[in-house]
C-alpha cells in the first residue's frame, strides 16, 4: 500500500472520515506518526478554503487498526477547523 492510499479514507458523513492503518504503515506500537498526520491535514483541508500555514499535532497513543475521524470549526470567528477521533 503506498501513501496515497493510506492516507484516502472513506468519507463517513458530513465532517467524518473513516479509514484503517494497514499493519505495513506501523512503526513500534502504532502507526507512523506522518501517516496519522496526513490524515489529519487531509479532512482540514477540506473546510478550508486556502491551504494551511501549519499543523501541530500532540500524539497522546498508538494508533492502529480501524478509526473513524470527525473533523469541525473550533473558532468560528478565527475560521479554524480541529480535528479529533470519532
Amino acid at each position: 500500500m503506498n501513501f496515497a492510499e493510506a492516507v484516502a479514507w472513506a468519507p463517513a458523513g458530513p465532517g467524518r472520515w473513516r479509514g484503517h492503518i494497514d499493519p505495513t504503515w506501523m512503526q513500534g506500537r502504532g502507526a507512523f506518526e506522518g501517516l496519522v498526520g496526513a490524515v489529519i491535514l487531509r479532512a482540514m483541508s477540506t473546510l478550508v478554503d486556502r491551504p494551511p500555514r501549519t499543523l501541530t499535532v500532540h500524539f497522546c497513543g498508538p494508533a492502529t487498526g480501524s478509526w473513524s475521524w470527525r473533523c469541525r470549526w473550533r473558532r468560528w470567528a478565527a475560521r479554524w477547523p480541529s480535528s479529533a477521533p470519532g
